[in-house]
This record gives C-alpha cells, sequence and structure tokens, in this order.
C-alpha cells in the first residue's frame, strides 16, 4: 500500500480486532477492507465488513482549523450553526438577524456572500453554518454562498471589509 494514511488505518483495524477494542471507521474503510483481502486477511476483513465499515467514510465534525479556533475562541461553532438554522428557518432574515443579536453576534457581507461574527470577531459563511447545521440534524440543505446572498437581498447589510477596516474587530471584539 502506498499511501501512509490508509497503511496506518489498516493497521489500527487489525489492532483494534486483536485486542478485542470496539472497531472504529476510519476515512478510508474501503481501501483497508480491500488491502486486507488482498494479503489474505479474509476473517479480518469480514469482521469490518459486520462491523458496518464498507462503503462509509467517516469525517471529522470540525476541521482541525475549526478546532483549533473554539478551543482558542470558546466560542461552539455547532451552537452558532443551529442558532442561525433556527432564525434561517423563519425565512425572514431580520428573525435571524435579532437571534444572532441576542447572542452578541452579528450578520455582515463577505467577499463570496453574507457572514456571521460571531463575539470574539471570527467570521463564517452563513451557508456552511446552516449546512453544518441542517446535515446534523440528518436534513443537509446544501445551501450555496449565491443562495445565502439571495436570502438577504433587500436587507442594508455592512460590508466586512468596511468593518475591519474601521478597526472594530481588530482587538477581536464586537461593538
Amino acid at each position: 500500500m502506498d499511501n501512509d494514511f490508509i497503511r496506518r488505518e489498516k493497521l489500527n483495524r487489525l489492532a483494534e480486532i486483536r485486542t478485542g477494542e470496539p472497531i472504529l471507521s476510519g476515512r478510508h474503510n474501503d481501501a483497508v477492507i480491500k488491502a486486507l483481502e488482498a494479503e489474505g486477511k479474509k476473517v479480518e476483513a469480514q469482521l469490518l465488513r459486520d462491523a458496518g465499515l464498507e462503503r462509509t467514510r467517516t469525517r471529522g465534525k470540525l476541521k482541525p482549523q475549526e478546532r483549533a479556533q473554539q478551543e482558542r475562541t470558546h466560542i461552539d461553532k455547532a451552537g452558532l450553526a443551529f442558532i442561525v438554522l433556527k432564525g434561517w428557518k423563519s425565512f425572514v432574515p431580520t428573525v435571524l438577524m435579532e437571534q444572532l443579536k441576542t447572542y452578541g453576534c452579528f450578520m455582515a457581507m463577505g467577499d463570496k456572500g453574507p457572514v456571521v461574527i460571531d463575539q470574539t470577531g471570527n467570521v463564517h459563511a452563513l451557508n456552511r453554518l446552516v449546512n453544518m447545521a441542517s446535515k446534523a440534524e440528518g436534513k443537509p440543505l446544501k445551501i450555496t454562498a449565491k443562495q445565502a446572498v439571495n436570502y438577504v437581498r433587500g436587507y442594508d447589510l455592512p460590508f466586512y471589509a468596511d468593518i475591519q477596516k474601521k478597526g472594530k474587530i481588530n482587538d477581536r471584539t464586537v461593538q
């Protein structure tokens, strides 16, 4: 196996099987099963299939950068996403803006679409927050940046670049 990530994942699954630990899903399940069969380890490959790992790909809920940002700022991105989704479902941007305001957040227009600025001044794309929360609910919406722009069309949102230039976010606090 040329890919080091797959090789390590295969070794982890083998260690889990041999020690009796719960079998965890990984990012390269199908490649691991295929490699085990190629090596003649059909019993281990079947154990992984029986654990329901075939044709599944696991991803972390947060990317490493997002996780580091969350640890640094103590802002729960998933919680913010659910607040945004609740407001999004009202189909009225002013309701969403009011909900964000109660949590010390606000909306602005970014380079590609509307963004949510949290209490610490970090910027989150509105469509990504909606997609994250809807996916966690089991009903992925897959909102694009263009759809998010259409959602806030007609509402006077400040431009994030203008807010940043005025120095309101430089010290990581939002006014």
